[in-house]
């Protein structure tokens, strides 16, 4: 008698090997993900910072930033557009100060992580506990 098909063994191989794999690629996905929302909030923020110092060009030099005083729409993560000084995207929450813009990680604790935009010098930072692998990969200085 001619059986077709699998043995056992064999298809406890094939899982092992496929579960190998994905303990090996889900971190490594997960990283190019959160490296994808970093990049997304230095791009918000680049934008946030060029709004906030042409206010201050055409008002008073120390204007203290609001979102509804910006010539550009900023919205929250619900669509409703962005007011006074903190805004909610699903991934950051972005709050506006006198002289920088930060972006904290909406996550857990041990995964928080800030990147901070200064006005004047144009000087980005990044800091948190996983600062170290996620900024480094942007170009950011972790401090």
């Amino acid at each position: 008698m001619n059986k077709k098909g699998f043995t056992l063994i064999e298809l406890l191989v094939v899982v092992l090997i496929v579960g190998i794999l994905a303990a090996i690629a889900l971190p490594q996905y997960l990283k190019v993900v959160e490296k994808s929302r970093a990049s997304e909030a230095l791009s918000v923020l680049g934008a946030m910072a060029a709004a906030v110092q042409r206010l201050r060009t055409a008002t008073v030099p120390n204007q203290e930033p609001a979102f509804e005083l910006l010539d550009v729409t900023f919205h929250n993560h619900d669509g409703t557009p962005a007011a006074g000084k903190v805004m909610n995207t699903k991934s950051f929450i972005i709050t506006l100060h006198a002289d920088r813009i930060t972006a904290v990680r909406n996550t857990s604790a041990a995964d928080k992580y800030t990147i901070t935009k200064e006005y004047k010098s144009g000087r980005m930072t990044c800091s948190g506990p996983d600062a170290k692998n996620i900024c480094a990969g942007l170009g950011l200085k972790a401090g």
